[in-house]
């Protein structure tokens, strides 16, 4: 017996909420950074990571501003962040089954994206932001507020506006995307003093010293995102390879297909993500199951059940990847959390902390934190400190060891030492100038879940204050 498209579409939802329940805790480190912007502007200091420091470094304004309402009854985000992500992919499979006419495949092929499942859980806007590209691209009167909203959540909404009011250049869409997005750009200028985050300067920013260096890393990154999703990517190349032959009106292919190729090659040009969930080409899924369907429909009628059986064979092996990646981050969160409630408790409230990973430690701190990696600090993200930038893992290139230093924190945090199952001596980094081991001093404090190292300025005690 055929199942009637809502059970088809049921089954689907199902089916990959239970893949998300099944991974462990695993909110990604950065989901934290939101989540501190989001707790200071419930506390009335603003969209800010500290008190008085005017620096954008979240992309995504509208899932920040999302939590600052959950925290302040005294939520912990955590919980919250993983339902609504959860929800959001939900609703991106139901938006690509109306996409594509009610039909089975669209939904099944974007499910069956293995990044999909895990960025559905680890707290980012991903997810949310991929369900607000799709709805704009089905069109309708409200077409231009769904493509406004998404512009609200990540930068790259404004290019999606773009592309899709060539089709139709109405003066209503307009007004109706300037109406939500000209009052934000007016207030990021004012208050941040730019039209773009600082967490652009910290990933690209001077394209002086990219010089397109960061191609062949974004190339890599393409291959692997969407190698990982072959049987929808090979499915979509066919649907642009007939479009032209298709009868049927194909307005809706082609701004899929335009779509697909201009954030095809933005991914390549910035370089990629850091990930492994391939979770840029998360909004590009439902435009390509588009595309697949279409290309699908003009050969027989059993080349569809193939390609569907294909893609949940082949997401198979990747959605046993995301699980290892999903248990390598569950790994870290309890230590790193504990790291982060010591020093709280610790510390002195006044103190400045150096960190690498500007997440987890500093939103359960509390403490006025320096990011080593540029993407809450103004300076660093602007720092010429490489002439290899694009080169190395997106996102942590900046830095300027001279400057925090400088700044004289009363913590310095190590990375990938932060907190080991014994006491480690970390000694001199090699990295924060000479006579470093004069003014810090290494320490390693035991904790229930191992040991916390960092180095502590010499002229003060931890517990007890400046002297």
């Amino acid at each position: 017996m055929r199942l009637r498209p809502p059970l088809q579409l049921l089954l689907i939802v199902a089916g990959i909420w239970a893949l998300m329940s099944s991974f462990p805790l695993c909110v990604q480190d950065d989901a934290y950074i939101s989540f501190r912007y989001a707790r200071n502007l419930a506390l009335g200091h603003g969209l800010v990571f500290n008190p008085g420091e005017w620096v954008e470094g979240y992309t995504n304004f509208l899932w920040t501003i999302l939590f600052a309402p959950i925290i302040d009854t005294g939520l912990d985000p955590t919980g919250p962040a993983v339902m609504l992500g959860m929800a959001s992919v939900g609703a991106l499979v139901w938006s690509a089954w109306e996409l594509g006419g009610r039909h089975w495949l669209p939904p099944l092929l974007v499910a069956c994206y293995p990044g999909l499942a895990l960025e559905g859980v680890q707290g980012l806007e991903s997810a949310f932001f991929a369900f607000l590209f799709c709805q704009a691209l089905r069109g309708g009167p409200r077409w231009s507020v769904w493509a406004g909203l998404a512009a609200l959540t990540r930068p790259e909404g404004y290019a999606l506006f773009g592309l899709l009011w060539l089709w139709r250049r109405r003066p209503r869409d307009l007004l109706f995307f300037g109406a939500l997005t000209v009052p934000h750009l007016a207030w990021r200028v004012f208050r941040y003093g730019g039209l773009v985050p600082n967490t652009f300067h910290a990933k690209a920013g001077d394209v002086s010293l990219l010089q397109g260096s960061a191609v062949p890393r974004g190339l890599a990154y393409l291959w692997d995102s969407a190698l990982a999703g072959a049987p929808l990517f090979v499915a979509a190349a066919l649907g642009v390879a007939m479009l032209l032959r298709l009868r049927e009106d194909t307005a809706p292919l082609k701004k899929a297909a335009v779509l697909l190729g201009f954030f095809t090659i933005y991914i390549v040009a910035v370089g990629g993500d850091f990930k492994g969930t391939g979770r840029f080409l998360l909004p590009l899924l439902a435009p390509a199951a588009l595309l697949a369907l279409a290309g699908l429909r003009t050969l027989p009628k059993p080349a569809t059940a193939v390609v569907g059986l294909a893609a949940v064979i082949w997401a198979v092996p990747g959605w046993q990847t995301m699980n290892r990646h999903a248990e390598t981050r569950h790994a870290f969160m309890d230590p790193i959390t504990e790291a982060g409630h010591t020093l709280k408790a610790l510390a002195e409230p006044d103190w400045l902390v150096a960190v690498h990973a500007s997440g987890l430690v500093p939103y359960y701190s509390e403490l006025r934190t320096r990011g080593m990696w540029g993407l809450t600090d103004a300076h660093i993200a602007r720092a010429k400190t490489t002439e290899a930038l694009g080169t190395g893992k997106a996102g942590h290139e900046r830095g300027d060891f001279a400057y925090v230093r400088g700044q004289r924190p009363a913590v310095i945090l190590p990375g990938p030492t932060l907190v080991s199952t014994a006491p480690l001596d970390l000694g001199d980094p090699g990295v924060f100038g000479p006579d470093f081991l004069h003014d810090y001093r290494a320490l390693s404090i035991p904790m229930s879940q191992g040991h916390l190292n960092l180095w502590l300025r010499a002229d003060l005690t931890l517990g007890a204050g400046p002297p």
